[in-house]
């Protein structure tokens, strides 16, 4: 890859020299652990050379001092995907397309279904108990704890089903046709992928739940996945044994290969393990003709990237150019129903909680939500109405 770029850099766009010194980075990523230390190296040449195409976000010291304010006492932590996800359905019940990248066990794909469409019979900690648990006993996968940490493996608490019942819009102002209702789940390692399709294909819901063995990210090729284990930190990273996998990009499966027809993504779910801005990166023409309504992707990821023609070096500049160039506000949650906003003079996610250690640690790693402010017009009002304000 390193070679081919270099045959045509000198008459490429500034874009194509981007997209290439990723592509050289990703093979670094692939076959050289040593991630951090090329990132920064390919980003700091990159500056030098085209520093006017690198989108950057500047804030005052002032506007910083009252953002780390704002976070180091409201912020909540990493696993709220089950809130972002009942949060969504209370305003936008009409959705009918999903997107879970970074499928794993099921789970989040599951609560899917239970919070939008329940009589089909399937709730998370019911696919967990009948699918996740007897595979992973028979066939001697490895974990600890079948569910794992997530809220996902627990029921729907009295107290969200009542708000999503307050909440919810009358039948005649929700598409109920059933052909029009669709999740689509990407998981790459073997185990977790033939473990989905060995369950539905005793069940009926395989038209409404595809599952993919795809791993989803900026580029097209391949990549080898562990056969023994379910964790996701082995994702991405080269190994002497294991299976490999087909890596494609959002853009192809929608464009290319029309797995989405002309449809709306409702809401897109990523979980890829530290490279969910690759995937981010990989859906820029979606993002671009705003075919994504909600997003959700976790922190911290690998930069730089390229994203809808713009070099990418930070989270912060990944809201920017999210903000400016597909019409979209990024959060996080904060304490008692409230978000912590991103987007503009968003340097959140690098904050510093002098006083609090623990804090510090919890705030690097974050589920974000970023909402169309036209396609989900009323749910990004609500959430925007929800955001803090800086002192």
């Amino acid at each position: 890859m390193a070679r081919s770029c270099a045959r045509f850099l000198r008459d490429a766009s500034l874009v194509s020299v981007g997209a290439c010194l990723h592509a050289v980075l990703f093979d670094v990523q692939l076959f050289n652990r040593k991630i951090e230390t090329v990132a920064t190296s390919l980003a700091a040449r990159f500056e030098q050379t085209h520093s006017g195409n690198i989108s950057s976000t500047v804030c005052s010291e002032e506007q910083r001092d009252k953002q780390d304010k704002v976070v180091c006492d409201h912020f909540v932590g990493r696993d709220n995907l089950d809130e972002f996800l009942a949060y969504v359905r209370y305003h936008v019940p009409e959705a009918s397309t999903f997107l879970d990248v970074g499928g794993n066990k099921g789970l989040f794909s599951a609560r899917i279904f239970e919070l939008w469409r329940p009589e089909f019979g399937i709730s998370s900690k019911g696919y967990s108990r009948e699918c996740v648990t007897p595979y992973f006993k028979r066939t001697g996968f490895p974990s600890h704890n079948f569910c794992g940490k997530s809220n996902m493996c627990r029921e729907v608490a009295p107290d969200v089903l009542a708000r999503i019942r307050s909440f919810a819009m009358s039948p005649s102002e929700v598409r109920r046709d059933g052909d029009l209702f669709v999740v689509h789940s990407f998981e790459p390692q073997p185990l977790l992928f033939d473990m989905h399709v060995e369950y539905q294909g005793h069940n009926g819901f395989r038209e409404v739940w595809q599952w993919h063995r795809l791993a989803v990210s900026d580029f097209h090729g391949q990549v080898r996945f562990p056969n023994n284990t379910d964790e996701g930190g082995a994702i991405m990273m080269d190994g002497e044994e294991g299976t490999v996998v087909e890596t494609v990009t959002l853009d192809t499966l929608a464009y290319g290969h029309r797995l989405f027809g002309n449809r709306v993504i409702d809401v897109l779910k990523i979980d890829a393990e530290g490279f969910d801005a690759q995937v981010v990166a990989g859906a820029s023409r979606l993002l671009f003709e705003q075919r994504i309504r909600v997003m959700m992707w976790e922190t911290p990821n690998r930069f730089p990237l390229t994203l809808m023609g713009e070099i990418v070096t930070s989270h912060e500049a990944l809201c920017d150019v999210l903000d400016r160039k597909a019409l979209m506000t990024c959060y996080i949650p904060a304490k008692h129903d409230r978000m912590i906003k991103l987007t503009g003079c968003s340097q959140v996610l690098s904050v510093k909680c002098s006083s609090n250690k623990l804090q510090v640690q919890r705030v690097s790693k974050a589920n974000v939500m970023c909402v169309h402010r036209t396609n989900a017009e009323h749910f990004a009002r609500v959430v925007e109405e929800r955001a803090l304000v800086y002192p």
